[in-house]
């Protein structure tokens, strides 16, 4: 019973942990898209990608 309360609870931090990276990065769009709206275009998205060191998956994938 103990095992499974303490399963339980991790599952519970860690869904939590997501939530909040996710609202963070919500948020970040949100006011990067209110911002970007010059001549610059795509690369207006790109500090969002390298604050979310995802660089190198969007850029393999691209390919």
């Amino acid at each position: 019973m103990t095992d499974l309360l303490a399963r339980f609870a991790e599952c519970a931090f860690w869904m939590g942990r997501y939530m909040e990276r996710a609202e963070n990065l919500a948020r970040v769009i949100d006011v990067n898209e209110s911002f970007a709206r010059d001549s610059r275009g795509p690369a207006d998205w790109l500090p969002i990608v390298e604050i979310n060191a995802d660089t190198q998956t969007l850029f393999r994938k691209a390919r």
